[in-house]
């Protein structure tokens, strides 16, 4: 599961739908992405794309400085 989480994470910036996005990476459906992504990670995988989106802006650190960067702000 964790490794399907990390791919979908090397992806989410594209324009492809988070629905579209799950089934390729192999979960059954976008509401089983969404459960593995939010008792993972502790976000649900909109969350985790907009925040995506809007820092990864940050080309030096790429997203999994931004990843830390979201966790860092929703666990303190």
């Amino acid at each position: 599961m964790w490794k399907r989480l990390q791919d979908v994470i090397d992806i989410l910036d594209s324009p492809t739908t988070l629905t579209k996005l799950a089934s390729d990476m192999g979960f059954s459906d976008s509401a089983h992405f969404s459960r593995t992504c939010l008792s993972s990670l502790g976000l649900r995988p909109s969350q985790l794309k907009r925040a995506l989106i809007i820092d990864n802006k940050d080309t030096i650190y790429g997203k999994h400085y931004c990843l830390y960067s979201v966790f860092q702000a929703l666990h303190t």
